[in-house]
């Protein structure tokens, strides 16, 4: 296929980070087969168009999108907020079709209120095309009962991750013996970091040392350095931050995965992490569609900080030897593995 013939998409996403719909984007465009046959260029939408001022400067960057590049699909892979007034604004001034692809299961404390319900209207008359990581997710962007959509979940280059692995995880420094927890994801509250800080806490004294690495940015930063200090557990939970290499952390620092979201459209990280055999604890919130090995799920019942020390002791007590998976079964997944990805975004956006 000659460049000319390459189809124009503009991909609205996320800042870059560590969290699924990032990475999926990221390892996504990267294939081969993407760059053939779409010429895409990714808008990731700033935080600066609140308020009515704001409403219109998000309408003049998209008027800017449309002149400079003339897109020939959009594909909007963001929070319900934003793929509403983005999908709005492009609907208004041109005929293009619109895709949404919602990675999240719920976006609102109250997804019942006012500006939730308005923004699905929204989104649901301005796409063209419903695409969703899960059908809790198709619900939380487009309502319930969801319309007729297309299920892509946020699939994983295994052999990139496995690259990955070979590079130093610059992890902070720790006394031998510490067996390091971590969560991954965007910090904020439907993540629910804020419980394993509280657990970390109440382990007893007699338990043997233990650490929580917290790896993502997000709005929750700085009150989980709060909670940390008054749980007075500082000195051992380090928020690192988007961090480079993710396989190198779960091959080198992670001994076990924590996943307590209170809700979850997939949750990518628990296949990440069960590629090289680190134990994964997850809430019910948790999809079983997110596991390399459903048959491994490890749950956690309750949503108490008691609940999730219990979890804490039992991975202490197991201190399970990582055992990785067959990377080559891994990339021929036939939902988490991104050749799979691949095929299915290039048959929605043809």
């Amino acid at each position: 296929m000659t460049q000319a013939a390459r189809l124009r998409v503009l991909m609205v996403s996320f800042a870059p980070g560590v969290a699924g719909p990032q990475r999926w984007l990221d390892q996504l465009l990267a294939q081969p087969d993407m760059a053939a046959a779409f010429d895409v260029r990714v808008w990731c939408v700033e935080d600066r168009y609140r308020g009515l001022a704001g409403k219109w400067r998000l309408w003049a960057r998209c008027r800017q999108w449309m002149r400079e590049f003339n897109p020939q699909r959009i594909y909007v892979s963001h929070d319900l907020n934003v793929a509403a007034l983005v999908a709005a604004c492009f609907r208004l001034m041109s005929r293009v079709p619109i895709l949404v692809h919602s990675h999240a299961a719920r976006f609102y404390d109250d997804p019942g209120a006012i500006k939730p319900r308005a923004y699905r209207w929204l989104v649901r008359r301005c796409c063209n095309r419903p695409i969703a990581v899960s059908d809790v997710a198709a619900r939380a962007m487009f309502g319930d009962p969801p319309p007729p959509f297309a299920q892509i979940p946020a699939a994983i280059d295994f052999e990139q991750l496995w690259r990955e692995s070979q590079c130093a995880a610059p992890a902070p420094p720790m006394a031998p013996g510490t067996f390091s927890f971590a969560c991954i994801g965007r910090l904020s509250p439907e993540k629910n970091q804020a419980v394993l800080i509280r657990a970390l806490a109440s382990l007893p004294a007699s338990t043997p040392s233990a650490r929580l690495l917290l790896l993502g940015e997000g709005e929750q930063r700085a009150a989980l350095t709060r909670l940390a200090a008054q749980m007075g557990v500082a000195d051992r939970v380090h928020l690192l931050g988007n961090v480079a290499a993710v396989g190198a952390w779960y091959a080198q620092a992670i001994d076990a995965l924590l996943a307590p979201s209170h809700y979850e459209g997939q949750g990518r990280t628990v296949a990440e992490a069960q590629l090289f055999g680190v134990p994964v604890w997850a809430s019910p919130a948790v999809p079983a569609l997110a596991f390399l090995q459903p048959d491994r799920a490890r749950r956690v019942a309750g949503d108490a900080p008691a609940d999730w020390a219990q979890a804490m002791l039992a991975a202490l007590t197991e201190r399970a030897s990582k055992a990785p998976l067959d990377v080559a079964q891994a990339v021929q997944h036939p939902w988490l593995g991104i050749a799979a990805s691949v095929r299915a975004v290039s048959a929605v956006l043809r």
